[in-house]
């Protein structure tokens, strides 16, 4: 069996209760899922379900994006294998990113028992028809609160219930839950976060008196000789997680009778397969184990199912109903617990589609990467919970063109973000709308003194902005590349929304900017402007004239000098205005920078797309370009045209050739460009008509 094409998709689903462990609070997740195809057109599915911060794992959505990307999907394209257990020797060589692994692994498994017409349970030598299931509750406001949230899962059915405690919150709220619960199976989990002093085990040591089933990783993942001892002091079983991502490490927690119980988290260890032989490894040691979970949307879900449908899961695991963290889930049917019990499907595969439509709708990013092992990268459906900020229109934030706001709309809206990136001091509310005619940035901010910063600008249409997924993830890229703090994206996306609503306009654009503040004060400074939109009906049917310029770099330039900041979206602007007055002094109106080494790049505010007879090809992002936001809707049109679109490097000898060329934004869309060089270009109207329809209808946040 060969993979012929993997896709990443990036999606973020709201929690319906937030979740609250030792180290940080959630009110939604994000996780990335696997798409695996074969040459006989049989998908499967896997699911990275790594966490956004390095507090449970090194790993990070972040990580995994990367390594997918870059390094497992060009290692499986490559590889024929028969068994899914045979593809791992093609990721052998990387070291570490498991919850990566796990997905691609989940994705392998799910296509060989859909092609074999077996449920992945029985492909991994379950037996079991049902498995029972328990819950994993954060750390709540208040003891009343965690009371309820206790007996809304008991009056569920759940018959097996999990703690998450800290320190401040550790005996006292487990008492008072055993009180109120005397016979409900019952235990904690710290993630790691206590030290293994003497002091802290005899603090925990009284938890003993509550009859729990477990204590589950209270100190640090390699801390094996601490958790043995806090074990030979304590009749409570310890439950090692964290500590457990390879058989090695299994095989020393036995060594050390570190714990006497085991949660398998898939996704932790690597996939299906590891999962497995942890299994088969502690039950010939007699250690009962029990599958943990990372909130999986149902894919990495449905995985968790099966693995816990093998003889050794004695315990009550993680695989309660979707319901229980996600309104809606990202598979059908999805999955329910009825009385705590969850049926193993047994239908091919996961025995559960993937519901594309809402996938696109909740798609942050997106990636494919082909059997020629060319990424194609970047612009993916987003919506509702974060859509991304549009293309790279040049716009300078200013009033309307024609200087009037509309009749009964502000003229500009601007919105101090406050609470903007990760590490800033606290402050009184997220965000706040302010008097544009007055001054709020001090004149030794670096953005505008030296346009140390980043931005994106968004389009919107009746209230509807255009690509918010895409572009949110490209303002978060270009802030790590000029290593800015992270931005908070759910925070910025409120702050749109709201500058958009206070506008109110028909036809807007929104900018948002991020500068790193005053220097030596380590505090960035962000704000979002809204105003009306420039007129751009006649490139967008007519089309526009364009010259080639010279960017100055060689092609590789992001990889050879990383620190130009090339393909980050920048706030130092000053060379895309100087090229195109450049363009203005050649009598033309946009520009098509090309590289030293004689490479097609991109527009200064825009991607460029070139059709060559049934196939449309596009830079590919490795060159030091911005990810075209737009360019997913674009691509998705094309190929129900029944056309091939391709990422490429394309010499620019070959735009003379093409039979069509576009410019892609969020608010000019699809620009034809109808003279090149002084040279005269054909204008297909129709189809340029029918893909600025598709752009202007995509469903709000896809790109």
């Amino acid at each position: 069996m060969r993979i012929t094409r993997i896709e990443l998709h990036e999606v973020r689903l709201p929690l319906v209760h937030g979740f609250e462990t030792s180290s940080h609070r959630k009110t939604s997740l994000t996780h990335i899922l696997v798409e695996a195809h074969d040459a006989s057109g049989v998908v499967g599915w896997g699911e990275i379900a790594s966490p956004s911060g390095p507090y449970f794992t090194s790993e990070t959505n972040e990580t995994a994006w990367e390594v997918g990307n870059r390094y497992l999907a060009p290692a499986v394209l490559g590889t024929e294998w028969g068994y899914p257990d045979e593809l791992e020797a093609a990721w052998a060589k990387i070291r570490g990113h498991e919850f990566a692994k796990a997905g691609f692994a989940g994705a392998a498994w799910d296509l060989w028992s859909r092609a074999e017409g077996v449920p992945l349970a029985r492909a991994l030598g379950a037996t079991r028809t049902e498995v029972e299931a328990g819950v994993s509750l954060g750390i709540e406001p208040t003891f009343d609160e965690l009371l309820a949230q206790v007996q809304r899962q008991v009056d569920a059915g759940y018959g097996r219930v999990k703690l998450k405690i800290a320190p401040g919150w550790d005996v006292e709220p487990v008492r008072l839950v055993r009180e109120a619960f005397p016979d409900l199976v019952l235990h904690v989990d710290a993630n790691g976060v206590y030290r293994s002093d003497d002091e802290t085990m005899a603090h925990l040591s009284s938890l003993d008196a509550d009859g729990l089933a477990m204590i589950e990783q209270p100190f640090a993942p390699r801390d094996f000789t601490g958790h043995a001892r806090f074990q030979s002091r304590i009749e409570t079983p310890v439950c090692l997680d964290e500590s457990v991502v390879a058989l090695d490490d299994l095989r020393t927690m036995l060594a050390l009778d570190a714990g006497r119980v085991l949660n398998i988290k898939v996704s932790r260890m690597g996939g299906p397969g590891v999962a497995r032989a942890a299994h088969d490894l502690a039950r010939d040691a007699g250690v009962p184990v029990w599958c943990g979970g990372m909130h999986e949307f149902g894919i990495g879900r449905a995985v968790n199912v099966a693995v816990s449908a093998l003889p050794g899961f004695s315990y009550p695991s993680d695989v309660s109903g979707s319901d229980k963290y996600y309104a809606r889930d990202i598979v059908t049917p999805p999955i329910v617990a009825h009385g705590g019990i969850v049926q193993v499907p047994t239908t091919p595969g996961i025995g559960h589609e993937v519901d594309a439509g809402f996938l696109a709708e909740q798609r942050l990013r997106h990636a494919r990467v082909d059997a020629a092992g060319e990424a194609a990268a970047g612009a993916a459906p987003a919506a509702a919970p974060t859509d991304a900020a549009a293309a790279a229109a040049p716009t300078d934030g200013g009033a309307a063109p024609d200087g009037r706001p509309a009749a009964s709309t502000p003229r500009i809206v601007v919105v101090m973000v406050d609470d903007l990136a990760e590490g800033v001091p606290p402050v009184a509310a997220e965000f706040r709308e302010v008097d544009p005619a007055e001054p709020q940035l001090s004149v030794q901010d670096l953005g505008p003194t030296r346009g140390d910063g980043v931005f994106e600008t968004v389009g919107v249409k009746g209230g509807r902005l255009f690509a918010l997924g895409p572009h949110l993830a490209r303002f978060a890229k270009s802030a790590r590349m000029l290593e800015l703090p992270a931005p908070k994206l759910e925070v910025w996306e409120r702050a749109i929304r709201h500058a958009v609503a206070a506008h109110g306009g028909e036809d807007i654009a929104a900018k948002f900017v991020m500068t790193r503040g005053i220097e030596g004060t380590g505090v960035p400074v962000g704000w979002v402007t809204v105003f009306e939109s420039g007129d751009f009906a006649r490139p967008r049917t007519e089309g526009v004239s364009v010259v080639t310029l010279d960017r100055g770099y060689r092609s590789d330039v992001a990889e050879t000098s990383p620190w130009l900041l090339q393909g980050a979206k920048s706030l130092s602007y000053a060379v895309n205005k100087a090229v195109l007055r450049e363009a203005a002094r050649r009598d033309a109106e946009d520009v098509i920078f090309v590289s030293s080494d004689g490479y097609v790049l991109e527009g200064p505010s825009s991607t460029v797309l070139m059709r060559f007879g049934d196939e449309f090809v596009t830079p590919a992002a490795r060159q030091g370009i911005l990810e075209g936001t737009t360019l997913g809707t674009a691509i998705a049109f094309l190929a129900g045209e029944g056309f091939e679109v391709r990422h490429e490097q394309v010499p620019v000898s070959r735009l003379a050739d093409a039979e069509g060329l576009w410019l892609l934004s969020s608010t000019r869309r699809a620009a034809p460009i109808n003279r090149l060089d002084g040279e005269a270009r054909p204008v297909d109207r129709d189809l340029t008509e029918r893909l600025q329809s598709a752009l202007a209808d995509a469903p709000e946040g896809i790109g």
